[in-house]
């Protein structure tokens, strides 16, 4: 892979971790397989090629079934798979790796109903060798977890008290209420170093248009009336799946005032630390959304962390979003920086410019329409 295509891979992870979703074909080698452009749901086996585990699967599902690997190993696509055909079964990783998913289905299926308990990560944490030999001396001290964080930390408050105070710190419920529509513009910088021009457009109740200015041409990923979507280099393809799914709850703009009612359940869970900050936790679960874990400052009330997961057939992949720099405009807080980390790698955004209630058109928001074709010759 040249330089080139790792800045653009390296783009497109970080516009991913922007927006909460996985890459698909439009930002990943098109010999992975075609794209899904038809209304009926393809499987993997259907859409990509030479799949032989997980070839019954949603075919959206793949990629961050692929990411999960990926992350729990601490590789890149290229240790399995041949760069230029990713169908290729000519590297040892990639056959023993299908020997791995289908021992990890098989454990899962007969002792935990299915569910996806014991993981790829269950075992590598990172490493491409999992570790079976137990720790001894200091490398125990270093291993051992740090227990659950504060397990004496007196009363708690309640879910809708650590949210009140979240909506009061940002400026009280009228003003958060008030904002229809949001313009931030500023850099976003990937862990290569690259740093490009990035515009995030919100308009209520839940639309949002995220465009990069990439070394190779604008890219872009919207939830919109039309559905969500994402396109580069003049090509555009739908989004669905838990990818979609995640889109709907970040992209609500009323997400302060709307938090109770986006997820069936909101509990408490212990607090924790935030860069050094004392965290209230708040869970939420439920109503179609993903699984999600919110950070708030136990001092200033505002949102520190947001952390959501997505469900992969191999299991749960995490997608954090740290906030800081707050900053008043037109009557409201808003973050100017943010740092997002995923499988996928880290990426940081900051913002030199925020506009609350500026015009912005719904047709921001709509996939483009396709190109016309040319009439086939008489």
């Amino acid at each position: 892979m040249n330089k080139k295509s790792k800045g653009l891979v390296f783009a497109a992870g970080a516009l991913a971790l922007v927006l909460g979703i996985a890459l698909t074909d439009v930002l990943t080698p098109a010999q992975s397989g075609p794209a899904q452009t038809g209304a009926a749901v393809k499987t993997a086996g259907e859409a990509f090629k030479n799949i032989q585990v997980l070839k019954d699967i949603p075919a959206d599902e793949l990629i961050p079934s692929m990411e999960f690997i990926s992350s729990s190993l601490g590789v890149h696509c290229s240790f399995c798979h041949e760069e230029g055909d990713f169908s290729k079964d000519t590297k040892h990783p990639k056959l023993r790796a299908r020997q791995m998913m289908k021992m990890q289905l098989a454990i899962d299926k007969e002792n935990f109903g299915g569910r996806p308990e014991v993981t790829c990560n269950t075992c590598h944490r990172g490493s491409t060798h999992p570790v079976s030999v137990p720790a001894v001396g200091g490398q125990a001290a270093a291993a051992a977890p740090e227990g659950e964080p504060g397990m004496n930390s007196g009363p708690m408050p309640t879910a809708d008290q650590v949210l009140a105070k979240y909506v009061e710190a940002l400026g009280g419920m009228d003003a958060v209420q008030k904002i229809t529509t949001r313009v931030e513009k500023g850099t976003m910088t990937d862990q290569g170093g690259h740093s490009m021009p990035i515009e995030i457009t919100y308009k209520t109740p839940d639309l949002r248009v995220v465009t990069v200015q990439t070394p190779r041409g604008e890219m872009t990923i919207a939830s919109g009336p039309t559905g969500a979507w994402q396109s580069m280099g003049g090509r555009t393809q739908p989004i669905g799946g838990p990818e979609l799914a995640g889109m709907r709850v970040a992209s609500r703009l009323d997400f302060p005032a709307q938090a109770q009612q986006l997820y069936g359940q909101l509990r408490v869970g212990h607090p924790a630390k935030v860069d050094g900050a004392d965290s209230y936790v708040l869970f939420g679960f439920g109503h179609g959304n993903p699984p999600a874990e919110l950070y708030f400052d136990q001092q200033s009330g505002l949102l520190l962390r947001e952390v959501i997961f997505a469900q992969t057939p191999l299991g749960r992949l995490a997608d954090q979003t740290d906030f800081s720099d707050y900053r008043e405009t037109d009557g409201v807080k808003t973050p100017y920086q943010l740092v997002n980390s995923s499988a996928r790698g880290t990426s940081t955004v900051h913002f030199e410019q925020v506009q609350q209630n500026v015009s912005v058109p719904d047709s921001k928001f709509a996939r483009p329409a396709a190109p016309a074709q040319n009439p086939p010759s008489q």
